[in-house]
């Protein structure tokens, strides 16, 4: 505080003057401090409002030193990227690794899983076991990766403990160690992990790593088996044919085959195939195992595409077509299936032969429109016909199309069958059905094909009555499923002789179910 004084001499216009000059001075002060008051509050607002994303895009680029630079980050506590959970620091990990929300950086996603991995996340210990092990933002380093796998694997998360039990028995970042691997895979196993119990009941099988022991392999199997694992299903459906580790049960074996079949097992597939075509432990059924063989052919299965073609060429559960049987066998004959190539030179003889015959005969069905200069000119007159509404000429072309373009083969069978052509009917039919899952193209319609086979079962196609039987029948498909309507068509496909149709109906008048 300013002090005045005087003395009663002086002059009172100085005094005025000098107290003036006091007042103003002290005017400016307190005006200057209100000023910086204010100015820090609007910084500090300002600071506030600012975005998280700028926030911590401002805290890493005040970081002196790159993350990326190590393999495990910096750990300067006073840094402000210390200052997350490690649940933050993984979910900014997965947000970089996935580019969800910011751009994909696998660099930066590298440097926050280290965060929350050395701050005891398991979830993010295991992804950077994964990712030094496939390489992904990082030199791929299997030293590294079993690190994080088994600090993950120690304290109880279940992929670790999975992935860490592989590692030690192939040998991957760590040496092979037979009782680590059997091991960390049951633990992995007993906390519900399926392809771990699956690994075990193969080890217990073989005797790798383990004791040899059939019971405790078939207890493996069945638990990966009970959570759907179509190889565990196959396998435990062996056991309960054979006996092994478990009593014999041949309605057990059949009912695990068929789980497996449905999960997408190959192996399944042909087998179920190979018992419904030869009725071994189940009633035979051509249509069936023509099913089952399909299914497995579609995953390229050398035995299923041998034995589709020896129903192809026999007419078993199917038109005969030795040109579809060709094309099996040639696909198996591929995979080295030797009966398959002895197939394919015999079929391609006879397909030769019948060729000759046929070629010169083309204008029985439209005179009008064929000629013999060629099998171009000849197919080119097919069409010429077909488009001017000749039925022969339509079914004709479906049938050649049929192993060249299946969507154009529908669209000629389809005509025909507009017209009321039984046949064309019966293959627009045929071709809709779940039979023929093997044609890609065509979308599965079970109504669908159940009315076109209608049509031709109602003009007396035995072929159609029959499976028109088998697919009200068929259990896979249950808003279709009508025993009423399946009977009926059996025995009017029956009364015509068909030795299937009436099998069928023996069963039904049995048993009351025709399987």
């Amino acid at each position: 505080m300013v002090k005045i004084t005087f003395d009663k001499n002086s002059d009172i216009g100085s005094l005025i003057k000098t107290t003036s000059s006091v007042l103003a001075l002290g005017f400016v002060l307190i005006t200057n401090a209100f000023a910086m008051e204010e100015k820090k509050e609007k910084v500090g607002r300002i600071s506030r409002q600012t975005p998280k994303k700028i926030r911590i895009a401002r805290e890493e680029e005040n970081s002196k030193e790159s993350l990326s630079s190590r393999k495990t980050p910096m750990k300067d506590k006073s840094s402000a990227l210390q200052k997350r959970s490690s649940e933050e620091y993984y979910n900014l990990g997965e947000q970089y690794f996935n580019g969800k929300g910011v751009p994909k950086d696998e660099r930066k996603a590298l440097d926050y899983f280290h965060l929350a991995a050395d701050q005891g996340s398991t979830d993010a210990q295991m992804f950077l076991g994964s990712m030094y092990s496939n390489g992904k933002g990082v030199s791929k380093d299997e030293t590294e990766a079993t690190k994080w796998y088994r600090l993950a694997a120690e304290k109880g998360h279940i992929l670790a403990q999975y992935n860490f039990g592989i590692r030690c028995a192939n040998g991957r970042g760590i040496s092979g160690d037979a009782s680590e691997a059997a091991k960390w895979l049951r633990l992995a196993a007993e906390q519900g992990h399926t392809l771990a119990r699956y690994k075990l009941g193969d080890m217990f099988s073989k005797g790798i790593d383990v004791r040899k022991n059939d019971k405790e392999a078939t207890r493996w199997y069945r638990l990966a088996a009970e959570q759907g694992h179509a190889e565990a299903e196959f396998i435990l459906s062996d056991r309960y044919s054979e006996g092994r580790g478990v009593p014999k049960n041949d309605k057990k074996a059949i009912k695990w085959l068929h789980l497996s079949a449905d999960h997408g097992c190959k192996d399944a597939q042909y087998n179920l195939g190979r018992m419904y075509e030869k009725g071994c432990g189940v009633r035979e059924n051509h249509y069936k195992a023509v099913k089952w063989f399909n299914r497995a052919v579609q995953q390229n299965h050398a035995d299923s595409q041998f034995y589709l073609g020896w129903m192809y060429e026999n007419g078993l559960g199917i038109n005969k077509d030795d040109k579809e049987a060709r094309k099996l066998y040639q696909l198996a004959a591929n995979q080295g299936h030797e009966d398959a190539q002895y197939r394919v030179q015999f079929l391609e003889r006879q397909l030769k032969k019948n060729h000759k015959n046929n070629s010169t005969t083309a204008e029985s069905f439209s005179q009008e429109y064929v000629s013999n200069d060629g099998e171009e000119e000849v197919l080119e007159d097919y069409r010429l016909a077909a488009e001017k509404g000749n039925v022969e000429a339509q079914l004709k072309l479906g049938d050649i199309y049929c192993y060249l373009d299946e969507i154009e083969a529908q669209k000629w069978f389809k005509l025909a069958a507009e017209q009321g052509n039984a046949e064309a009917q019966f293959n627009v039919g045929y071709q809709y059905s779940s039979l023929t899952s093997r044609h890609e193209k065509i979308p599965e319609n079970q109504r669908e094909a159940i009315r076109w086979l209608t049509k031709a079962a109602e003009q007396g196609l035995e072929q159609a009555q029959l499976i028109l039987g088998v697919l009200y029948a068929d259990d896979d498909h249950r808003d279709t499923k009508n025993d009423g309507e399946a009977l009926k068509w059996f025995k009017l496909a029956a009364a015509k002789g068909n030795t299937m149709s009436q099998r069928y109906v023996s069963h039904y008048t049995e048993k009351g179910t025709f399987y």
